[in-house]
């Protein structure tokens, strides 16, 4: 009994690390699954010449753009950390997002109104040999945080999100 007295304030502080962990693994998970916010450096970018898709995006519900002459360019490339972009042309500061097949996130770079050429989007996690990706432009809400929820999907004049598709080799 004394061994329990004495190690009161240890055994609790345990028990109160062990539950806070979970608390803080579950809220962090559910969150990474609602809102897909990443943020990332601002980084000069890349690239020119457009390319849409007709998939449509997750289910997420975000302000969306007409695009005018917005298109980005990216081949099919060694897998990595990284995806290599050919070209985006922006009417004003946006966003590459890089998802996979099942919609999510893995990386996410901004860009400066303008063309830019050889640039790079790095990832949260690797792309897969083998596997088919999406990049998608959004235009920046201005506080240069990438976020799901805020960031203006740019859409062509059909209603397609303005974007791209490539596989890692």
């Amino acid at each position: 009994m004394d061994i329990l007295k004495e190690n009161w304030g240890v055994i609790i502080g345990v028990l109160l690390a062990f539950v806070v962990g979970l608390l803080a693994g579950f809220t962090l998970g559910h969150r990474a699954d609602v809102s897909e916010t990443i943020t990332m450096a601002n980084t000069t970018m890349a690239t020119t010449s457009a390319q849409t898709h007709s998939q449509k995006p997750e289910s997420v519900s975000r302000p969306e753009a007409a695009a005018g002459n917005d298109s980005v360019v990216i081949s099919d490339q060694s897998a990595g950390d990284s995806v290599a972009v050919k070209s985006v042309t922006l009417s004003q500061g946006g966003w590459i997002a890089i998802r996979d097949a099942s919609g999510k996130t893995l990386g996410a770079a901004l860009f400066p109104a303008g063309v830019n050429t050889g640039v790079s989007v790095p990832l949260l996690r690797a792309t897969e040999a083998g596997q088919r990706y999406q990049a998608l432009l959004y235009y920046d809400d201005g506080k240069h945080d990438f976020n799901l929820q805020t960031e203006t999907l740019v859409m062509s004049a059909d209603g397609a999100p303005v974007g791209t598709n490539f596989t890692a080799q």
